[in-house]
This record gives structure tokens, C-alpha cells and sequence, in this order.
């Protein structure tokens, strides 16, 4: 006899509540699992989204200032502009900016 009571030997009723508590255990982690890639793909879906927002709003803004450039053919206007469209890759490479000859005017 043990301090917490009879011992009582392990049954088959016992294995299967223990299996039972084993693929419940194991549906919970493959569901968390589920859950959590479903919410990475959503925050990467709402940032890519995010991103191209503000990158159409940085073009409108772009396009309303450079057409008084355009309209009056002033170049170093132009290229003041074009500067500002300096690119810097998210890897970490060169840095690429637009020249005037990138531009179509």
C-alpha cells in the first residue's frame, strides 16, 4: 500500500484513456499549428497590401510635383526628382536609381 492509497493494476480501460488524451494532445498542437501559419500568412498578406498602398500614394505624390517639371522642361528639376526615387533592394545589393534615361518622357 502506497501513502496516496491502493495500487491498482493498469487496465485496458486505462490504455485507451490514455490514447484518447494522447490525440486529443496531439489534434491541439497540429490545430495551434494551423492557426498560427494562418495568422503569418494573413499579417504578410495585409503587409504586402500595406506596402503597395503607400508606394501608389508616393507615385501620386510624385507624379503631381514632377508634372510642373515636365511642363515647363526644366531638367534639374527632373533630376532632383529621379534622385528621389533612389532604390535600395531589401538584400542588401547596390543601390539603383533612376536616370533620366529610365524615365519616359
Amino acid at each position: 500500500m502506497s501513502a496516496r492509497g491502493p495500487v491498482r493494476p493498469v487496465g485496458p480501460d486505462d490504455r485507451l484513456a490514455d490514447r484518447r488524451l494522447l490525440n486529443v494532445a496531439w489534434s491541439s498542437v497540429v490545430a495551434l499549428l494551423a492557426i498560427g501559419a494562418l495568422l503569418a500568412a494573413r499579417t504578410e498578406i495585409d503587409y504586402r497590401s500595406q506596402a503597395a498602398r503607400q508606394a501608389e500614394v508616393q507615385a501620386d505624390i510624385l507624379a503631381a510635383s514632377v508634372s510642373a517639371a515636365l511642363s515647363f522642361d526644366d531638367r534639374t528639376a527632373m533630376r532632383e526628382y529621379l534622385d528621389a526615387l533612389r532604390v535600395e533592394p531589401v538584400g542588401g545589393g547596390p543601390r539603383r536609381s533612376m536616370t533620366p534615361r529610365d524615365a519616359r518622357w
